[in-house]
C-alpha cells in the first residue's frame, strides 16, 4: 500500500510545490525556484529558509530541494545567464500580467551593454498615459 501512496503524495505536492537549488552568480550565491513550466524565482538569501519564506509569500507555493535531474538540466544554464551569456532558460511567467510579459520582451530586445529609461520601456510595452521623464 505505501508504494502506491508515495507516488500519489508526490503528485499531489507537485501541484503546489516548486523545487529550488543554489546557483553561482557574479553577486554571489542565489537561490533558484523552478516549477514544471520553468524558472519562477531567482533571489539572493542568507539561508535557504529565508528564500523559501520569500517564495511562499510571493507565489503562494512551497519549495523543496531540487532533485539531481532538475539541477543538471537548469543550474548551468541559469549560472551562464546570470554571468551575462545568452542562454535559453525556460521561464514560468504564469504569475505575471500581460503588461509585465511585454516589458520583459522589450527589455530582452535591448542590446547588451545599452540602457533605456523606464518610461521608454513602458511606452514600448504599450503603457498608456505616461508623462515625459520631467513629469510634464
Amino acid at each position: 500500500m505505501s508504494r502506491r501512496i508515495r507516488p500519489l503524495t508526490r503528485r499531489a505536492l507537485s501541484g503546489g510545490t516548486d523545487s529550488f537549488f543554489e546557483a553561482d552568480s557574479p553577486l554571489g550565491t542565489v537561490y533558484v525556484a523552478a516549477g514544471p513550466d520553468g524558472v519562477r524565482h531567482v533571489a539572493p538569501a542568507a539561508l535557504p529558509e529565508e528564500f523559501a519564506r520569500a517564495h511562499r509569500e510571493r507565489f503562494g507555493r512551497l519549495v523543496s530541494p531540487a532533485g539531481e535531474e532538475l539541477v543538471a538540466a537548469l543550474a548551468g544554464r541559469v549560472e551562464k545567464t546570470l554571468a551575462g551569456e545568452r542562454v535559453e532558460v525556460p521561464l514560468d511567467l504564469s504569475g505575471t500580467t500581460p503588461f509585465q510579459r511585454r516589458v520583459m520582451e522589450v527589455v530582452g530586445g535591448i542590446p547588451r551593454g545599452e540602457v533605456r529609461p523606464y518610461v521608454w520601456v513602458a511606452r514600448e510595452a504599450g503603457a498608456r498615459g505616461l508623462r515625459g521623464a520631467s513629469g510634464t
